[in-house]
């Protein structure tokens, strides 16, 4: 698998967490009391997509006009979810789609425009299964600057898969979906197309930045006409941006995977245990993302694929959580 890298410009228990209303000053003469907020929590460690859920009671309001769950990021706090208001009482879903360690709270408005939080909670979102290996056994394609996407804005993807077998589509959003639970990234499905990438310089639609398509060799100059790959993914990404910190970064603005449909008889669609048309698909996808091969075996990222079923290991999900949403929305200096 070859990596190219164009440069633009140069547990099932609920175990239940009570939140308590945040000390707040008294309000002055003739102000409206702030509401107090009191959050439970189903619990503080879920597996990816397991349901979790938060409820409570607001009091010292009348009028409630909204209640919102929010995370914090380095960006300050966002609200992630709408909850639903029942005569002072709340409720709804925490979301746990992506991997990590977040901080949530509950913010309620009144319609008098007073506003009330709760405590904040820290909820974990953890892999169903023991990844492999070390932390540390992770590249990054540019590690300085460091070149990753902008978590804050969506990632359109097209796929051509008019040379592939059936299924393909599938196990695209199966491959593209396992990426967004290590990085939180927001992927969108935008539809067919007849581009094969040849490079970053491909006029790709407006609404999409991502291409993944199926080959033959000699058909897509990043894919080549005898590298014997089985796969190639890569992005191109533009200088000049700054992360919430004020880190320098790179912001990749292009991605591509090209798989070679002449050796698709060596990886049998789905995600189980062997060499899988899913397990090619994360790997190439995570190349799009911003990683490069390591030498580990136990990571998805070596360069030669592994008969084990198609899993990130503690590398990869390392290296995947540092070009992530956990690392806050991208800025131009």
């Amino acid at each position: 698998m070859v990596f190219r890298r164009p440069v633009l410009g140069v547990v099932t228990g609920i175990l239940v967490l009570v939140a308590q209303a945040l000390a707040a000053p008294p309000p002055a003469s003739g102000a409206a009391a702030s509401p107090a907020v009191s959050a439970t929590w189903s619990g503080t460690r879920f597996e990816a997509d397991q349901a979790a859920r938060v409820s409570g009671t607001v009091t010292r309001a009348r009028s409630l006009r909204a209640a919102v769950l929010q995370r914090q990021t380095p960006d300050g706090w966002r609200s992630v979810a709408r909850l639903r208001l029942d005569d002072g009482r709340f409720a709804g879903r925490v979301p746990t789609t992506w991997y990590g360690s977040f901080r949530y709270r509950v913010r309620v408005t009144t319609r008098g425009g007073t506003v009330g939080w709760s405590d904040v909670a820290t909820v974990r979102v953890v892999p169903s299964y023991d990844p492999p290996g070390v932390a540390t056994a992770h590249r990054l394609a540019s590690p300085s600057p460091v070149a990753r996407w902008d978590p804050c804005r969506v990632i359109g993807y097209r796929v051509n898969a008019r040379q592939a077998r059936p299924g393909a589509l599938r196990d695209v959003k199966g491959a593209l979906r396992r990426v967004h639970q290590a990085t939180g990234l927001r992927f969108a499905y935008r539809g067919t197309t007849r581009l094969v990438p040849q490079s970053w310089e491909d006029g790709y639609p407006r609404d999409t930045q991502l291409v993944i398509a199926w080959a033959r060799p000699g058909q897509s100059l990043v894919l080549g006409r005898s590298t014997g790959a089985m796969g190639v993914g890569g992005a191109a990404w533009q200088l000049g941006y700054r992360d919430a910190r004020g880190t320098t970064v790179s912001r990749i603005v292009r991605g591509y995977v090209v798989i070679d449909s002449s050796q698709q008889s060596r990886t049998p669609a789905g995600f189980g245990r062997g060499k899988t048309r899913g397990e090619l698909l994360m790997h190439e996808s995570a190349h799009a993302m911003g990683l490069a091969h390591v030498e580990d075996r136990r990571q998805l990222m070596h360069p030669f694929m592994q008969d084990t079923p198609a899993r990130w290991g503690r590398g990869d999900l390392a290296g995947l959580a540092k070009l992530g949403a956990a690392r806050g929305c991208l800025h131009q200096r």
